[in-house]
């Protein structure tokens, strides 16, 4: 039982307390159910000693004690704290933690004071501070923000702040993905409070954020964890155009997959929705990408051609440009045609380094330095694929 035992532990955080009253229960319990039971709450652990003081008969006891030990000004900046499930910065905590009756200025104070209780930690070795709660901590304080009616507001403070940071809205440079792999927690725990609040604004603001999240686990090839997500996602998003750019993007998550069949339903299904209700300005020609996409791994170069042809014939910027190149350097190379696919690839490269996108960049040399092989011209083959492995490493 001792992954069982590992697990409990780490669930209360290494508290001394909670691990001597979660010790206490395994008369009664394994530690397998014991570990069950801590999923769903911390009622649990309860201690039966009559000589400890009540606030350590309980957990709950203890954080009740410790809140009542904080001024109103802080604990509300701790209830909104919580809406933060990883790390934050001091930064951060301003523009979610800020209310209606407190100066701006005040957050940064409140915050020292509830490291000095110990109910907020500082980390300091990742360079710069960053904040964070328990995790039993930020159970009971997360209750307390939904029992406030604050917690669709202070998300939405949140989601605006995380889409300023990491939207799709910037390109996938490797600062931008430092960023989104150290928020990564908050932002998906901020995007699902905004779905679930049901406001449009919400719901456009969480769909940044889930795209930016679904852009960022395609980067680091975390194909199966993010379908998972996207499928959640648009279980719970209505028809707005932040749901065609996350079907867009969920196709082409199947095709990294091998699973053409179903990157072609949602495909398909996104280019309908476009058609109702547009799409957003910064994730253009998303359901012409993926049907072009399945047109290619279908061996259908000649639609895939048309599509991306059609497309470029609009006004296109260069994020656009870059995908609908990169699909037209494929289909025309499929379809055997490598002079006008290097034409393609150019165009490709040049909009990436445009756009100024890591990921997209690390793709279109990939691109031009197979086509360069395939032409016969080692040396520019080398080239490209050494800009290629440089992006890829970093």
């Amino acid at each position: 039982n001792a992954d069982a035992v590992v697990e409990v532990t780490r669930r209360l955080d290494g508290l001394p307390l909670a691990a001597e009253i979660a010790a206490a229960r395994v008369v009664a319990f394994t530690p397998a159910e014991l570990l069950e039971s801590l999923e769903h709450s911390t009622r649990l652990l309860r201690s039966k000693d009559p000589s400890l003081p009540g606030r350590h008969r309980t957990l709950e006891s203890l954080l009740l004690w410790s809140e009542g030990l904080l001024t109103p000004g802080e604990q509300a900046t701790l209830r909104r704290l919580a809406v933060f499930a990883g790390p934050f910065t001091l930064a951060q905590a301003q523009v979610a933690a800020e209310g209606p009756e407190d100066e701006p200025d005040l957050v940064p104070d409140h915050v020292w004071s509830l490291v000095d209780h110990s109910i907020v930690l500082a980390d300091t070795a990742t360079g710069g501070t960053r904040y964070r709660m328990l995790d039993l901590v930020r159970r009971f304080v997360r209750r307390r923000l939904m029992e406030s009616g604050e917690e669709a507001d202070t998300a939405l403070r949140g989601g605006l702040m995380f889409a300023t940071q990491v939207g799709p809205r910037h390109a996938s440079s490797q600062q931008w993905s430092r960023v989104v792999a150290a928020d990564l927690d908050s932002v998906r725990s901020v995007a699902g409070v905004l779905y679930r609040s049901g406001d449009s604004r919400a719901i456009d603001v969480a769909g940044e954020l889930s795209v930016a999240t679904l852009r960022y686990l395609d980067g680091v090839q975390a194909y199966r964890v993010a379908i998972s997500e996207a499928e959640g996602w648009l279980g719970v998003m209505p028809a707005r155009p932040v749901r065609v750019a996350v079907m867009s993007a969920l196709a082409m998550l199947h095709l990294r997959a091998d699973e053409v069949t179903e990157a072609a339903q949602l495909a398909a299904q996104a280019q309908e929705l476009k058609s109702d209700v547009g799409e957003p300005s910064w994730e253009p020609f998303g359901p012409e990408r993926a049907r072009g996409e399945v047109a290619i791994r279908s061996g259908r170069p000649d639609d895939a051609i048309a599509i991306a042809e059609q497309a470029l014939q609009t006004s296109v910027g260069p994020r656009g440009r870059t995908r609908l190149f990169s699909m037209l350097g494929r289909a025309l190379v499929q379809r055997g045609d490598l002079d006008a696919a290097a034409e393609a690839y150019h165009g490709e490269l040049e909009a990436s380094l445009e756009l100024g996108d890591d990921m997209m960049t690390t793709i279109a040399q990939a691109n031009a330095a197979e086509l360069a092989l395939r032409r016969g011209r080692p040396h520019d083959a080398a080239e490209h694929q050494l800009e290629c492995l440089a992006l890829a490493r970093a």
